[in-house]
């Protein structure tokens, strides 16, 4: 089977270059990129030298303003240094993926305390643990208000109950936004989630959405 034209395909969902992209690197973190040109059948761009590194793998997120868009995969296959911090890229197009809208499905609001500990992050070390209280959740993601800060891209690790259900998985952080009080908003989408508690979630989901009358009559 031929293999698709993946870098055909990331022009169509690209915006018009020159076009400015915070990444997400594949090993947690993320970097800025600044994407110029095609050359030699590949992306070219611009990064900071400390992440310029050959073989790295990170994805270049595009957003669609209907909450959604697309991931495009990508290894840096050569790099260039430009002097002082800068240098450039080569970068081949692995694959283009479709993107979901992040809330997929309704959310149940709480007010829950969770333990959270970093998977991996690029400004906090492996490990660390800290507390935050979850605003709302779904099968699909969770909204936490923090005092620590997140980078999008970075994984933590989750252990919550919320309304009776045990909440233990990992997630990925997909924004972020400041917050009264040196408090940041956090929202995140699970990449490891046990199919049992997504099921029970739903649950609360639909309970919480069903008018008074069904409730009482449940």
């Amino acid at each position: 089977m031929d293999q698709p034209d993946w870098l055909t395909i990331a022009l169509g969902v690209l915006p018009e270059l020159p076009h400015n992209a915070t990444c997400l690197r594949d090993d947690g973190g993320q970097l800025r990129l600044s994407l110029l040109e095609i050359r030699e059948g590949q992306l070219y761009g611009t990064m900071a030298s400390l992440d310029a590194e050959k073989g790295l793998k990170l994805t270049i997120p595009i957003d669609r303003a209907e909450r959604g868009g697309y991931s495009i995969g990508c290894t840096i296959t050569e790099v260039y240094f430009l002097g002082g911090v800068e240098s450039g890229a080569l970068l081949q197009v692995d694959e283009v993926l479709r993107r979901k809208p992040y809330r997929l499905k309704e959310r149940v609001t709480t007010d829950s305390t969770a333990t959270l500990r970093v998977v991996t992050a690029s400004q906090l070390a492996s490990g660390t643990t800290f507390l935050g209280r979850l605003l709302d959740i779904s099968s699909s993601g969770v909204g936490l208000s923090l005092e620590t800060e997140l980078a999008i891209g970075d994984r933590i690790a989750i252990d919550s109950t919320v309304h009776g259900v045990r909440v233990l998985g990992e997630a990925v952080a997909i924004k972020a936004s400041k917050m009264a009080f040196g408090r940041w908003r956090v929202g995140c989408q699970f990449v490891g989630l046990p199919i049992q508690t997504q099921h029970r979630i739903d649950d609360l989901a639909a309970a919480e959405q069903a008018p008074a009358g069904d409730q009482a009559a449940a």
